[in-house]
């Protein structure tokens, strides 16, 4: 449906002068530059509010002026959301600290991001260890539509500051939430799982590093033609 839409937003601007910026806004035209926190990192900055809390000032660059700016912050452990809304390229934000996060900028109308995602760890006391940071999709990508296969190879990229990754188990399935295929895999990839035209499949992988640190990545979704 997505994709029909931007059509018919393309053939308006073509017809009938659309306001570009607008057009860029509603179909998530990633025009936004990410400069800190930092993209794998450990974020040492900030202003120290108490032993579990720190203010971080995020920054990024953009070439628009009066504009307002919605930054999407993820607390990967809790999995939960916050959305703060600026008119300047940078915000200071409160956060938890010895917690990873994942940030990215959106079009406040639209809520389309307009950035990449990066991930980075909020500093704290005592932290001798770092959790992995959640996997990425790389293929198939979160939400795609690939052509008629009999079977599908799933890539993910993971990330762990301490660079000690151990293993990933790997769920897979046609349930929302997708039962374990395979444990311990030593790769960043899995090859051939059996898949059926016209079916849509859900996966995940849980990344582990050598003293039993783990996360959990989103549930990602494709679906076969």
């Amino acid at each position: 449906m997505r994709r029909v839409w931007v059509l018919v937003i393309l053939v308006l601007t073509a017809a009938c002068g659309v306001d570009q910026d607008l057009v860029d806004a509603l179909i998530g035209i990633e025009d936004v530059e990410l400069i800190f926190p930092e993209n794998v990192s450990e974020c040492t900055e900030g202003t120290i509010i108490s032993e579990s809390l720190s203010e971080v000032v995020f920054r990024w660059l953009a070439n628009e002026e009066d504009v307002t700016y919605q930054v999407n912050l993820t607390n990967l452990i809790s999995n939960s959301t916050e959305l703060y809304h600026s008119n300047n390229t940078e915000l200071p934000i409160i956060l938890e600290r010895g917690i990873p996060y994942s940030w990215f900028v959106a079009d406040s109308l639209s809520g389309n991001p307009r950035s990449e995602v990066w991930t980075f760890y909020n500093a704290g006391p005592g932290v001798e260890s770092f959790i992995p940071f959640p996997a990425e999709a790389i293929a198939p990508a979160q939400e795609a539509i690939i052509e008629t296969v009999s079977s599908v190879n799933l890539i993910w990229l993971a990330n762990d500051l301490d660079d000690d990754i151990a293993e990933y188990d790997v769920y897979f399935g046609q349930n929302e939430n997708p039962s374990l295929l395979q444990q311990s895999v030593t790769t960043s990839f899995f090859n051939d799982i059996p898949v059926i035209s016209g079916n849509t499949y859900y996966w995940k992988v849980i990344t582990r590093d050598f003293i039993g640190n783990e996360s959990n990545s989103e549930i990602f979704r494709f679906q076969v033609e």
